[in-house]
């Protein structure tokens, strides 16, 4: 005679199935908050830009979240000290934006880790 249960014995299957579904429903769920969480991340860090002035105001450069420069402003004195200042000073403020840009980035990414972190331990 075959092991195990036969098809007329009586079953408590559908309780440990019931169970089992509402386990990949809270598993489902914590992905799907997962995933939002990801998107918006996303969204975040493409909207980031900034704005960095040299402290004489001389030049202002603007980064996006890639850390590109996506803007460009020169006032007459920033060209008083030649080509090789001026375009050690753009370079310069565009460093510094590019570190406030991954700053921000940090903050955030150390953001998305925490509310990980909290649906995680809401579904366990």
């Amino acid at each position: 005679m075959p092991r195990g249960r036969q098809w007329d014995e009586p079953t408590s299957a559908w309780p440990r199935a019931a169970r089992a579904d509402d386990g990949a429903l809270a598993v489902n769920s914590r992905l799907e908050a997962q995933r939002d969480l990801t998107v918006a991340l996303d969204e975040e860090i493409a909207s980031l830009s900034v704005t960095v002035s040299a402290p004489d105001g001389s030049v202002s450069v603007q980064v996006n979240g890639s850390g590109a420069i996506t803007g460009l402003w020169l006032r007459d004195r920033a060209y008083r000290h030649g080509a090789d200042a001026l375009a050690a000073r753009i370079t310069d403020v565009a460093q510094a934006g590019a570190k406030v840009v991954a700053d921000r980035q940090a903050f955030l990414l150390n953001e998305f880790g925490e509310r990980v972190r909290r649906l995680r331990d809401e579904t366990e």
